[in-house]
């Protein structure tokens, strides 16, 4: 059963009957300890490559009292804004919460194009499953990788016909 992905409220209920053992069994979302991969590792455990999105059953990690998105230490999901509540009317169903994938690249935290979308239910069950929804940003899917490494190279602000080392002058308006 793959669920309406457009809908947050058809992805909870996905994982309402996975979390109560009453979802049937299928191919299409598959269970894994996702903080164990690193992004591009992800689609060859995914058995659809036909779909743009991946889903997947996992639980959550913990340090203490503290969720842990690490993966091992080179990276991690980072958080972007905030939990957005899902709803049914006025009743609360669950939380969807959107990530990026950070690599390492020498000390420094870098992101790459994978985002996620984490669904959990409501109320909170520690050790109950989340559902995941893991893209790979298009444009960034198609460009050959020496056309990525000439625009990593790149300083930023150099522009076709400019020069790093002639910064562009501003007018003074004071």
């Amino acid at each position: 059963m793959y669920p309406d992905t457009s809908s947050p409220s058809a992805m909870i209920g996905c994982l309402s009957k996975k979390n109560d053992n009453t979802l049937e069994p299928s191919t299409d979302i598959v269970e894994v300890d996702l903080y164990s991969y690193h992004a591009h590792e992800l689609p060859a455990l995914y058995n659809h490559p036909e779909r743009d999105e991946m889903l997947f059953f996992t639980k959550r990690h913990y340090n203490g009292q503290r969720l842990c998105r690490k993966v091992g230490n080179i990276a991690r999901w980072k958080s972007v804004g905030g939990e957005h509540e899902i709803k049914d009317g006025h009743q609360l169903l669950g939380h969807r919460r959107s990530l990026v994938f950070y690599r390492d690249d020498n000390g420094n935290l870098c992101s790459t194009e994978w985002r996620m979308d984490e669904y959990r239910v409501f109320p909170d069950q520690v050790e109950k499953y989340v559902l995941c929804k893991v893209v790979e940003l298009e444009h960034q899917k198609h460009v050959p990788q020496q056309q990525k490494d000439v625009q990593e190279k790149r300083p930023r602000g150099d522009e076709k016909g400019s020069s790093s080392s002639n910064p562009p002058k501003f007018r003074k308006f004071f």
